[in-house]
């Protein structure tokens, strides 16, 4: 069995404060540019990827991520 343990992209959140976009939300931040980049390789990586189950919180930048994954 192979268990992979990924974390979330940067988001929105991980930016110093005078570079957040201005609909940042502090709570539950979306993935920044740099972020969906992230992600975007993350895809790449594991295409092909065969997963039984993904486990993942319903926050924004977890599900932008796990989106690029799957």
């Amino acid at each position: 069995m192979k268990v992979y343990l990924v974390r979330h992209a940067e988001s929105t959140g991980n930016l110093p404060e005078e570079k957040r976009p201005s609909d940042h939300v502090e709570i539950n931040p979306c993935l920044s540019d740099t972020g969906l980049k992230q992600a975007d390789l993350l895809g790449k990586r594991f295409a092909g990827t065969k997963f039984d189950a993904i486990i993942t919180s319903p926050l924004t930048r977890t599900m932008q991520t796990t989106a690029a994954i799957t």
